[in-house]
């Protein structure tokens, strides 16, 4: 089964129908209340604190990734100004 939310969202189920009922959410232009899949519906009133805990944690992901990526640049531009003024100060030994 296909719905369409904001993604799509692919199900399949061999417990429930594909039949579409009114969720508790209420359409905000027309004041209607939206329509959903049932399977969808209890999914999400049954959707329990692991589920929300990834989709936390799935943000700092991110995060975390571009934290060690500035890490690893800052720390080969150190390496690169220290060999850059290693290799100054020998030129100038050999000038003087």
């Amino acid at each position: 089964m296909l719905w369409l939310d904001k993604k799509e969202v692919w199900m399949l189920s061999t417990a429930y129908s594909a039949e579409i009922t009114e969720s508790r959410r209420v359409d905000y232009r027309t004041g209607l209340p939206k329509k959903k899949p049932t399977c969808i519906i209890d999914y999400n009133y049954n959707m329990g604190a692991v589920d929300k805990i990834d989709v936390t944690l799935s943000s700092f992901h991110c995060l975390r990734k571009s934290i060690r990526k500035i890490q690893q640049i800052s720390s080969v531009m150190c390496k690169r100004n220290a060999t850059k003024m290693l290799m100054r100060n020998r030129k100038s030994d050999t000038y003087n």
